[in-house]
């Protein structure tokens, strides 16, 4: 009689065991599929592969490009304001950097030239979504976007 006893004990005890085992993989899958939606819902991956390959510039460009108050020459022209940055850096001059007039909104964006001590240069001018009462004849023009952003010079008379 003990021995039917052992097994109907037992029978409850792999009964338990297997509740226990099924909670866990349950458990298991949750986690994972957990883990596969922020994976997918923060682009882990593409975002950990263009940090490795891009340079900040391109990254910085990108992001504000894609934003409703920015983009490349449009709101505030952050994307226009990076690509300045990258390629005409050396037209600058030492700690100093180009005079910006936005006409979308009254906010400078001296940030983006990352020098905080940098002097303004009123001789070079970046001038964000152009509106018709600039007179361009006084100026040299070395960079045009669209005939809204413009990268200019004073010319010397």
């Amino acid at each position: 009689m003990s021995l039917t006893v052992f097994r109907k004990n037992k029978s409850k005890f792999e009964k338990k065991i297997k509740k226990v085992d099924n909670k866990k993989f349950l458990n298991f899958i949750l986690i994972i599929l957990i883990f596969f939606v922020f994976f997918q819902e923060f682009n882990l991956f593409k975002n950990t592969y263009d940090l490795i390959t891009k340079n900040y510039y391109n990254r910085a460009t990108r992001a504000y490009e894609k934003t409703f108050f920015s983009g490349f020459c449009k709101g505030s022209s952050h994307g226009y304001l990076f690509y300045i940055k990258n390629k005409y850096s050396k037209k600058f001059g030492e700690n100093k950097i180009p005079k910006i007039i936005n006409n979308f909104n009254e906010k400078k964006e001296y940030w983006v030239f990352s020098n905080v001590n940098a002097k303004i240069n009123n001789q070079q001018i970046i001038i964000l979504n152009k509106i018709d009462d600039i007179d361009l004849d006084k100026y040299h023009i070395i960079d045009n976007n669209d005939n809204k952003c413009f990268f200019i010079e004073k010319k010397n008379d």
